[in-house]
This record gives C-alpha cells, sequence and structure tokens, in this order.
C-alpha cells in the first residue's frame, strides 16, 4: 500500500512541476505567484491600500524574513509596490501593480485553459470520481499527518 501511496505523491510532485511551468513565463516562481495572489486577494477584501510583510507571513505561514526576500523579487520586477502607511511612517502596505494584475490574469487564463482541456478529455464522470478520491485522499493525509507527526 505504501508503494501506492509514493507514487501518489510523485504524480502530485510531477502536476507541481507542471504548475512552476506556468509562472516560469512570467519570470516568477511559483511561490512568488503565490504571494502576488495572496496580496492581490488581500487587498480587495479590504479595500484597502494593501497588506503588511508581516501580516502577509501571518497568512500563509512563512517567515518575515522569506516573505520580505518574495516581495523584494516582485518589487524589483514590478509586480508589487510598497506605500508607506499615512499613519505610521515606519510601515509599509505591499499592493499590486498593474503588471502583477496583469500577470496574476494571463496565468490564471492559462491555467483555466489546461483544466478544462484535462476535465474535457476525462469525461465529467471520472472528472466527479477523481474530485471524490482526491478530497478523500487529502482528508485521510491530513488527519494521518495530525495523529503520527510526533512519532
Amino acid at each position: 500500500m505504501c508503494s501506492e501511496a509514493n507514487e501518489c505523491m510523485e504524480v502530485l510532485n510531477k502536476i507541481r512541476l507542471l504548475g512552476k511551468r506556468q509562472t516560469k513565463c512570467h519570470t516568477l516562481a511559483m511561490a512568488e505567484f503565490f504571494v502576488l495572489v495572496e496580496i492581490e486577494g488581500i487587498s480587495k477584501e479590504r479595500e484597502e491600500c494593501g497588506i503588511t510583510s508581516s501580516e502577509l507571513a501571518e497568512r500563509m505561514e512563512q517567515t518575515v524574513s522569506s516573505v520580505s526576500k518574495m516581495i523584494k523579487n516582485l518589487e524589483e520586477k514590478q509586480y508589487v509596490m510598497r506605500s508607506p502607511s499615512p499613519k505610521d511612517r515606519r510601515v509599509y502596505y505591499i499592493s499590486v501593480t498593474e503588471k502583477g494584475r496583469e500577470t496574476i490574469k494571463q496565468v490564471r487564463d492559462k491555467q483555466e485553459k489546461i483544466l478544462q482541456y484535462t476535465s474535457d478529455k476525462m469525461g465529467e464522470r471520472d472528472m466527479r470520481e477523481f474530485k471524490r478520491l482526491l478530497k478523500k485522499w487529502y482528508s485521510n493525509l491530513k488527519t494521518g499527518m495530525e495523529e503520527t507527526w510526533d512519532d
């Protein structure tokens, strides 16, 4: 049974690597893309000028240091910008630039086309079954990690 689970993990890793290709054409690492999407989502949610590095790190369950490095890279590539807080000049808010929003849209449009193609090839019945099994596998994996991680 363990070898089948390992094979599943190998396939999931291959899927992850395919996802990396989508962001590479925009000179973005996959993690940077996820940060960019998170910043955009938070900005829309709050209708504010962005989010601080520490807030972003907390939401993404990352260290402030690693998030700050990604933000610096994204800023150099002009996907995000920092703006000082009007209330506290020591605090900077990060927000997505127009170039960042356009990049998110382009990557998401490509993802949508690929997922639609994949869905169409598998068929509705197989996709429903795949989704059901994937959710079940995730749930069991999560529970297994919570129950056995400290062993």
